[in-house]
């Protein structure tokens, strides 16, 4: 669902969101490209209730273990206030590279905590 991406580029958030979420609850397979293009969503909405139905679906997904992914978490829950579960995320990333430890550092400097 590459048309995703042309919808948050064009300002479309909240419809992504929306979307997303009905996805989701209908049970929908999400490809790759439609949840990198969610993550840009996230970035600009900055919700935190969207970003933790991403994490839930992502929990159940093969993407679990995707160190891309779970870096942008990792950002995107500091970006929505939530240091706790940014940390969670981190901490679940099997394969810690430089862009999620510097994500990390990131979440630390936005709160203040480091």
């Amino acid at each position: 669902m590459k048309w995703f991406y042309g919808y948050v580029k064009n300002g479309f958030t909240e419809d992504i969101v929306e979307l997303f979420q009905k996805m989701f609850i209908r049970s929908i397979k999400i490809d790759y490209v439609t949840l990198r293009s969610t993550i840009l969503a996230c970035a600009q909405v900055d919700s935190l209730e969207f970003a933790k139905w991403r994490d839930e679906y992502i929990g159940k997904s093969e993407y679990k273990i995707d160190t891309f992914v779970n870096t942008t978490h990792v950002d995107m829950y500091a970006k929505c206030g939530s240091l706790d579960l940014a940390r969670n995320i981190f901490y679940r990333t099997p394969k810690k590279d430089v862009f999620v430890r510097s994500a990390r550092i990131v979440v630390y400097g936005l709160h203040s905590g480091g």
